[in-house]
């Protein structure tokens, strides 16, 4: 099977009127249907006492995100991580706000590795354009099911990821809701309890939740899928307020100092992105009056309380840091980074949480062959003298 790859936003437009009954693809864009501008504050510091310099020179920035939009597909079929298909065509939730973005987009999904293909198994495909958009699909080994009605696709990329889940999902049900679809099923990967017990939060039952496969092809009679809102994880407006209601009410934690451990997450097998000290710093910072949660251990009640409830939150990069998201403004965090990869995603999820943030940088173990998710070490002292400063400002 032959595929065309074609940006949602190159689809002919509809009306909100006409979503449940256009029997064409075509998308639903928000006004003024510009690209959006945000603006990042810089850290309010940056610690580096190894002298790494991995992050000399951060400050503002600004972060570009498509316009808001939802694609509307009759006779659809959901493939690979958030692909859908129709009629030699496919596009994904994603739209690219420059040439450079698309050519890495296309380059992934051309790549036979899993994660980067997003499990589409999509091969490219000669084409008389010579654009890098033709693909195709080998639907042999994938077995098939089919819905039938109306559904909203809340897929996206990095589907197992939580932290990904926390700014590229939820978000979505904004655009379900001002649309009036929020009656209709909604498929979205919920392998993990957090994921399910959050949608829920949100207004979505178990009833009502159709569980993604990546490595099965769906069908649909009508598929409607929200555009992917926040790509580089600086969360809009309507995404912070939907993310923050979930957070009101919720009763005090009685935890105001927060560390977010990974010491379950890199032991044994699990070695990835390890602090090797990171015992050390938790009884420093338990010393300091710190509570120590792992948030994958937490349903998801207990783990927006606890984040919702904090003044001050520390630890290691990674998705226990993105539960930022559910935390009142001005909230203090203290960001431990050992490697650049990532910064512009977990500053700007900060930044636009309106965080007063920071950043700490470890140093890697120079002996670790891994190209990312290093081994690295930090400064305990170093770092119990900025987060008592930082308590105290």
């Amino acid at each position: 099977m032959r595929l065309r790859y074609i940006s949602p936003i190159a689809l002919p437009r509809t009306t909100r009127e006409s979503l449940l009954v256009e029997d064409r693809a075509c998308v639903h864009v928000t006004p003024p249907g510009e690209p959006r501008k945000f603006l990042r504050h810089a850290p309010e510091f940056i610690d580096d006492p190894g002298g790494t310099g991995l992050f000399t020179g951060i400050g503002t920035a600004t972060y570009t995100s498509p316009p808001e939009f939802l694609t509307v597909v009759p006779r659809a079929t959901l493939f690979g991580y958030r692909a859908l298909a129709w009629d030699g065509k496919f596009c994904t939730d994603e739209v690219c706000t420059s040439a450079v973005e698309t050519e890495r987009f296309l380059s992934n999904l051309a790549s036979p590795e899993p994660f980067p293909n997003e499990d589409t198994g999509l091969t490219p495909a000669a084409d008389d354009n010579g654009d890098g958009r033709v693909f195709e699909l080998d639907p042999a080994g994938r077995e098939e099911r089919a819905f039938a009605g109306a559904a909203v696709i809340l897929c996206s990329q990095e589907p197992s990821n939580f932290g990904s889940f926390l700014f590229r999902v939820l978000p979505k049900l904004h655009s379900v809701r001002s649309r009036g679809l929020g009656h209709l099923p909604m498929v979205a990967w919920a392998k993990g309890r957090q994921f399910a017990e959050l949608l829920g939060l949100c207004g979505l039952p178990e009833d009502r939740l159709i569980r993604h496969d990546t490595l099965l092809r769906t069908r649909f009679d009508r598929a409607l899928a929200p555009g992917l809102r926040n790509p580089h994880a600086f969360i809009d407006r309507e995404s912070r307020a939907l993310l923050r209601s979930i957070a009101r009410g919720r009763p005090d934690s009685g935890a105001r100092r927060l560390y977010i451990s990974r010491l379950g997450r890199t032991s044994g097998y699990r070695l990835i992105r390890r602090m090797v000290n990171e015992a050390e710093v938790i009884e420093a910072l338990v010393g300091l009056g710190f509570t120590v949660i792992e948030p994958e251990h937490l349903n998801a009640v207990d783990q927006v309380a606890a984040f919702a409830s904090a003044e001050i939150v520390v630890g290691p990069a990674g998705s226990g840091l993105f539960n930022m998201v559910f935390a009142r403004p001005e909230t203090k965090v203290v960001d431990i980074e050992s490697e650049p990869h990532w910064i512009y995603a977990h500053a700007g999820l900060f930044a636009a949480c309106h965080a007063r943030y920071g950043l700490f940088v470890g140093e890697v173990d120079p002996s670790d062959p891994a190209p990312v998710h290093r081994s690295f070490t930090v400064n305990v002292p170093a770092l119990v003298d900025r987060v008592a400063a930082f308590l105290a400002a």
